[in-house]
């Protein structure tokens, strides 16, 4: 059964995709910023404009792969980095489906059901897309998943811009203090080293005070519960 796209019946969907197509778009902003940060390259930019979010993830993973070791990158938290590529894909992909697919208020043949741990909503539609090579993929949605989508991918956007932030004060901070370390505390930011070196070292920070900070040793103590006396940064760390 087929159903004109200007029914009624589908007022509760235009506003839920229009909240994803925004929300995507901002993922997408965020993650083109920080593989244009991975590239290390003000004029890199031109390589990334335009492209897509795939092409994206599978250039930032493959440039962690390459700066991974790399003494400019010592102190980067590469697994954030990694955790967010992946996610941005799972999330994309979903989104793919909803965006291009084609909406029906019901659907005879074989679909696939929501989850049952999913929300309890009652605006449920049927949405396929088609396949390279093969049947269409057609699945049950309800309104409350995609604004659920939407929110996960504006969440994402968010905490990838969080990790380029941060990214971006380490790699000035590790680059000045290696470059002028006779200058002690001018022009680079200590805390964002320490947090550095404690993920780095696996221990976690006590205090955030500027004098426990300065001397770096006592601020720090061990995460794990291997009963293990309190560890400490090295002195030349």
């Amino acid at each position: 059964m087929n159903f004109a796209a200007n029914s009624s019946e589908f007022d509760d969907l235009y506003p839920a995709l229009g909240r994803l197509v925004v929300n995507s778009s901002f993922m997408e902003g965020c993650l083109r910023n920080f593989v244009h940060w991975l590239a290390l390259s003000d004029d890199a930019w031109i390589l990334f404009a335009g492209q897509s979010v795939d092409w994206l993830i599978q250039s930032g993973k493959a440039m962690l792969g390459e700066l991974d070791g790399a003494d400019e990158f010592n102190l980067q938290n590469i697994e954030r980095f990694q955790a967010a590529l992946g996610r941005a894909k799972a999330l994309n992909e979903h989104r793919n489906h909803l965006v291009h697919g084609d909406w029906r208020l019901q659907y005879r043949d074989d679909y696939e059901p929501r989850p049952r741990n999913s929300p309890a909503d009652n605006r449920v539609f049927f949405v396929a897309r088609s396949r390279l090579r093969r049947d269409a993929s057609v699945r049950q949605v309800a309104v409350v998943d995609i604004e659920l989508l939407a929110d996960q991918m504006r969440e994402l956007g968010e905490e990838i811009e969080a990790a380029t932030q941060e990214g971006a004060r380490v790699r000035y901070s590790w680059n000045n203090l290696r470059n002028r370390p006779s200058e002690g505390f001018v022009d680079w930011d200590p805390v964002v080293m320490l947090d550095a070196l404690a993920r780095k070292h696996g221990v976690k920070r006590r205090s955030s005070r500027f004098t426990e900070l300065h001397s770096g040793a006592e601020d720090l103590e061990d995460q794990g519960d291997d009963g293990q006396a309190p560890r400490t940064m090295p002195a030349d760390s």
